[in-house]
């Protein structure tokens, strides 16, 4: 199922458009936000967050044998077409931004830090000596690898969206955006408008599809 959203004015450069979910949905949230309490590690933080800090030079990554070490929920990893790192230093049209672009779509490969030191001769550059697992499996040793190349995971299923205490709940349609021969159970339009569907009553006539 699909949907064409259709502009009934002029959007303007830079605005921000929103979906509304619904009552319940709504109304699901701030029940969620009045009852939410912390699960598990108080200090819980999802990777990207560290990575955030990183490649904004607030911090540099910590190496295999620094304390403390990472927690268990998070892995390290580094960018694939890490070869390329020279060649990107090299040219300046080649910005952090391309490498960042290209981590969505390759996961990178298993790696470790085994060394970082700062060049204070150009800009206090910070760079790392890596191990890093090839795809063929032999573990390479890389020198001089910027941040950029390199990010923390979160392992399968224990990102904060797969946090027992995450916000979970069904989006709602208002039934008159939907053919009235797709409708099993009908409410009012009414009804339908003001709730999104928070009432099973119906017309009296369950129809057939």
């Amino acid at each position: 199922l699909s949907f064409d959203y259709v502009a009934t004015r002029d959007i303007e450069e830079g605005e921000e458009l929103y979906i509304d979910y619904g009552q319940l949905w709504e109304d699901a949230w701030q029940q969620h936000v009045k009852d939410w309490k912390p699960h598990g590690p108080v200090d819980y933080e999802p990777a990207d967050a560290v990575n955030e800090r990183v490649h904004s030079n607030k911090e540099v990554f910590r190496t295999k044998d620094e304390e403390p070490p990472y927690p268990d929920h998070m892995m390290m990893r580094c960018h694939a077409s890490i070869r390329y790192k020279r060649l990107m230093a090299s040219n300046p049209e080649m910005t952090s931004s391309t490498g960042d672009m290209t981590w969505r779509i390759n996961p990178g490969r298993p790696c470790e830090i085994l060394e970082r030191k700062t060049d204070k001769k150009n800009n206090n550059l910070t760079t790392y000596r890596v191990n890093m697992t090839t795809k063929s499996g032999p573990v390479v040793m890389e020198d001089d690898v910027p941040a950029r190349f390199i990010g923390l995971r979160d392992k399968k299923y224990t990102s904060d969206i797969h946090l027992p205490n995450a916000f979970r709940h069904y989006a709602v349609l208002p039934d008159y955006l939907l053919p009235e021969v797709w409708r099993n159970n009908r409410v009012e339009e009414s009804e339908s408008e003001n709730n999104y569907g928070g009432d099973d009553s119906t017309d009296g006539q369950d129809d057939e599809l």
